[in-house]
C-alpha cells in the first residue's frame, strides 16, 4: 500500500486509522520537494514494484533514484528546453523508507 498523503493518522498498533489496514512501510520525504520530480519518482517506484514481485522496496527505491538521477530532468513546457537536471540530491535524497524495506 502506498500513501501519498502528508497527514496520516495511526492508532497505537500502527494501523492506518482511516482504512484499518496495517502499514508495513511508508515512502516518506524528509523535507519539501519539487513537485514534478516527486511525482516522477513515486510513479516510477510504484511501476517497478508492480512489474517485479521479487524486487524489494529498498531495491526498487534505489533503482528509481538512479533512474531519476540519470534521466533528462525537467523540460520547460513553454520553451521545450532542459530547465534543470534531477541529478542534484535535492530531488532524490529526501526519500526514505520507514518500516519494512523488503517485499
Amino acid at each position: 500500500m502506498a500513501c501519498a498523503a502528508v497527514d496520516l493518522a495511526f492508532d497505537h498498533r500502527g494501523r492506518d486509522a482511516q482504512r484499518g489496514r496495517r502499514l508495513r512501510a511508508l515512502l516518506v520525504s524528509n523535507w519539501s520537494v519539487e513537485t514534478t520530480s516527486a511525482r516522477a519518482l513515486t510513479a516510477e517506484f510504484l511501476r517497478r514494484q508492480t512489474a517485479d514481485a521479487a524486487l524489494s522496496r529498498a531495491q526498487a527505491l534505489r533503482q528509481t533514484i538512479t533512474w531519476l538521477m540519470d534521466g533528462e530532468g525537467y523540460t520547460d513546457p513553454h520553451t521545450n528546453k532542459l530547465a534543470f537536471s534531477y541529478a542534484h540530491p535535492i530531488f532524490w535524497a529526501p526519500f526514505t523508507f520507514v518500516g519494512d524495506g523488503g517485499r
